[in-house]
């Protein structure tokens, strides 16, 4: 009997890195305590230490928001008006008409275009081997690590924007260089599933993943009308507050405790590389650790996503999914032409699609979960997966409405749609952690990470040339195409419906089976 049909609480990739299925430090464990759904390298979590650990994390999600944003709206417009003082000499109001005219416009769409790309590089390089390494480490070293090196990017850029005199603005694109100091946002946001998922049951994951995704959208909630009072002071005054604000975020990373028992995370390592060191010189010997620590990431990876073909399939369903709901990067453009919307109510629609979603993560789900499990006495996984497959076909349907939309109600109506798919990433999440070993949790959260970085590179790409060729032939292509990829992410998740819902029927859910794996376990 293979892991994946012993028992649904165990990890389906679990049987070759986790051979004694519930035995902990050589001490049999039981799967019947409440804390026996809890990942293998995190069992022994007090429930004090994991409300401290959630407290400081959802603390952490909030700050992150609301000093990104401060930084990021502040950082346009002194940028914009640098450049425009260049243009057209220095002018007391920077909203002035002429610093919109086509010149200011172009020199900062391309500036800020190469600084977005250049901030993009190091999450793509590094983001695997960071969570690579958080599975042997820790995972709150990363993160830690992960916001210095965002606290060390925003305060040289800060630099940079304070003596336009002596830097040239291209110089921002350098910056981002500070961000191979622990790879950036895309590992600090792998980092904070990670933990969550180190500390969730297979019951609780998904809830959890909804729950920290609507911790992120409360900060941004919050940010906007912060940054909106800050930002009536000064730009400079809400630049400064931001990066103060982030390292206050980066100080608040580090005091998270650790959720990683790192000596299990350790010895039950899946993939196992030889490091021949003996009679090699320090120099030398750093060298064949690098390189072996990179092999066994590649080899890892490869086992993770190629030879266990489910996880690998929901990868490449929730790729699918992240390009097709990537049409958010020309909406506001797309809704300013097509309805003729300044783009203030452009805003208040992104902040109506906000609430939706939260609405849908805090209540909506959690309500279908529930039922699915108590009432259809559906598996963790199975409710999962339906979840996710429901929330693919809602997304999809709702951006072929925005298409079709011809007015502001049925635009309304299509957006609301497909905010109410919006849990898929998250069910998605909470399903591949479920079939995942906990010491390969980080490994898989830096490689979703890093596909998603892919696709926010191609979308942009993809979605503007849509939208070009929509506005020559009809205006609706773009989120027509959305929504065929997204119907292509639903029809993904159907095909491997069937075997992993096979997998999950087999737990005996009336106790009779449990009984019998746990008189199995002791003999293997």
């Amino acid at each position: 009997m293979t892991a994946g049909t012993d028992s649904e609480r165990a990890p389906l990739l679990g049987e070759s890195s986790a051979p004694h299925h519930g035995i902990a430090n050589g001490n049999h464990v039981d799967t019947h305590a409440h804390d026996s759904t809890l990942l293998p390298t995190t069992r022994d979590t007090p429930p004090s230490r994991r409300l401290l650990i959630a407290a400081l994390l959802a603390l952490l999600c909030i700050s992150i928001a609301i000093s990104g944003s401060l930084v990021d709206t502040s950082m346009y417009e002194i940028i914009e008006g640098i450049i425009c003082d260049r243009v057209h000499g220095a002018l007391e109001n920077t909203t002035n008409r002429d610093c919109r005219d086509a010149d200011v416009q172009s020199q900062l769409s391309s500036l800020m275009g190469v600084l977005q790309s250049a901030e993009m590089v190091p999450g793509l390089i590094f983001t695997v081997p960071y969570g690579a390494l958080a599975d042997r480490y820790g995972r709150v070293k990363f993160l830690g690590l992960s916001m210095l090196g965002l606290s060390l990017h925003m305060t040289a850029m800060a630099v940079v924007l304070a003596r336009p005199d002596f830097f040239p603005l291209r110089l921002l694109w350098l910056c981002p260089s500070f961000l191979v100091v622990g790879g950036g946002l895309m590992v600090a946001n792998s980092m904070v599933y990670a933990a969550v998922a180190d500390l969730a049951t297979d019951e609780q994951r998904s809830g959890a993943f909804m729950y920290t995704g609507s911790l992120f959208m409360a900060g941004i909630l919050i940010a906007r009308p912060v940054t909106y009072f800050v930002m009536n002071r000064s730009a400079w005054f809400a630049m400064k507050l931001g990066v103060v604000w982030l390292g206050v975020s980066t100080i608040i990373a580090f005091c998270v405790p650790e959720t990683l028992h790192v000596e299990v995370a350790v010895e039950t390592a899946p993939v196992a590389v030889e490091v021949p060191t003996e009679g090699k010189p320090p120099l030398g010997r750093m060298f064949s650790n690098a390189k072996a620590s990179f092999t066994k990431t590649i080899k890892t990876a490869r086992w993770l996503f190629w030879e266990q073909k489910l996880v690998g399939f929901l990868l490449i369903g929730l790729a699918f999914e992240i390009l097709g709901k990537a049409i958010d990067f020309i909406a506001p453009q797309y809704l300013a032409k097509r309805y003729n919307l300044s783009y203030q109510e452009v805003g208040l629609l992104k902040s109506v699609d906000m609430i939706t979603t939260m609405v849908l993560l805090l209540a909506i789900l959690p309500v279908a979960g529930h039922y699915l499990t108590t009432k259809l006495g559906l598996s963790a996984r199975e409710k999962d997966l339906r979840l996710a497959q429901v929330s693919a076909v809602i997304a999809a349907l709702g951006t072929l409405v925005v298409a079709l939309a011809d007015t502001i109600p049925e635009l309304i109506a299509g957006m609301v749609t497909f905010n109410l798919g919006g849990g898929y990433t998250y069910v998605l999440r909470g399903l591949m952690t479920s079939l995942v070993a906990g010491h390969n949790i980080g490994l898989m959260f830096s490689c979703i990470a890093f596909v998603e970085n892919v696709m926010y590179l191609v979308a942009p790409i993809l979605y503007a040339r849509l939208l070009s060729r929509g506005l020559e032939t009809w205006i609706g292509l773009p989120y027509l195409v959305s929504g065929l990829i997204l119907v292509a992410a639903a029809v993904l998740i159907g095909v491997i419906r069937g075997s992993l819902v096979g997998e999950s029927s087999t737990v005996g859910e009336g106790g009779e089976g449990d009984e019998i794996q746990n008189e199995e376990r002791p003999e293997r």
